[in-house]
């Protein structure tokens, strides 16, 4: 356990790509929870159709277009990491020899996905 270096107290994490692919995972979920809220609370406010068009009219702002894209980032990242987890968790891809490799080839997977998202998201900012 030389990763742990007798310290009692003291764990000291390791900046890898799997370390990284986790934390990100983390603060998408957080990002996507608090999000989730905003909207709820939103659209609990939306009871007369003067609020609604009032909304809309501020929704339409590009500040919240690229808000928007901000959340296709968060929510394809959290998705398709999801799925690399699920690999590892129950089908053994979380072998040292491949993991690397495993990591890197989610995050060229998310790139494609976030791309072929974005690519209409911004053709109409």
């Amino acid at each position: 356990m030389d990763w742990y270096k007798g310290r009692i107290h003291h764990i000291q994490y390791k900046w890898h790509e799997g370390f990284v692919a986790w934390l990100l995972h983390r603060i998408t979920g957080l990002l996507l929870i608090i999000y989730l809220f905003m909207h709820e609370w939103v659209i609990s406010t939306l009871q007369s159709p003067a609020s609604f068009n009032s909304a809309m009219a501020v929704l339409e702002n590009p500040v919240f277009k690229v808000l928007e894209l901000g959340l296709w980032l968060v929510a394809s990242y959290h998705a398709i990491n999801g799925l690399r987890v699920i690999l590892v968790n129950f089908l053994g891809a979380a072998e040292r020899d491949n993991y690397v490799g495993n990591v890197w080839i989610f995050w060229v997977i998310f790139a494609i996905v976030f791309i072929a998202g974005a690519i209409p998201m911004v053709m109409h900012l």
